[in-house]
């Protein structure tokens, strides 16, 4: 949906759509949080008309499907998701947009916070 800037995937939809499938393309804020950019995708996704539909994802694309998926409560409507070039790991380029942490005590990391073990059958 909208208008697209780039061509990630030149080709790919015109030929989805040969193929007879449909082919819908979601238009996220270029920069923002995941929660942010993936509520946007959620609403596109659950927008279109059809039972379940497969994800196609480029970088911070999978990043946000993947939250949209175990956060937003897209699991009954996304059949796959496929990403490409996406950080599931982190990337340390993001290490530079990070905020400097402050002196302080730091709480152990939580298997509730943690998004792999959450879409770990993705």
């Amino acid at each position: 949906m909208g208008a697209t800037r780039h061509a990630y995937f030149r080709g790919v939809g015109p030929r989805l759509e040969k193929e007879g499938w449909r082919v819908v393309q979601a238009r996220v804020p270029p920069l923002g949080p995941i929660e942010a950019r993936a509520r946007e995708l959620a609403a596109c996704i659950r927008a279109v008309e059809a039972r379940k539909v497969h994800v196609l994802a480029h970088s911070m694309g999978g990043l946000d499907a993947r939250y949209a998926i175990a956060r937003l409560g897209l699991a009954g409507k996304v059949a796959s998701l496929v990403t490409v070039g996406t950080p599931h790991r982190g990337t340390p380029v993001a290490d530079l947009t990070a905020p400097i942490p402050q002196p302080g005590p730091v709480d152990p990391p939580s298997p509730a916070n943690n998004l792999d073990s959450q879409v770990s059958d993705l």
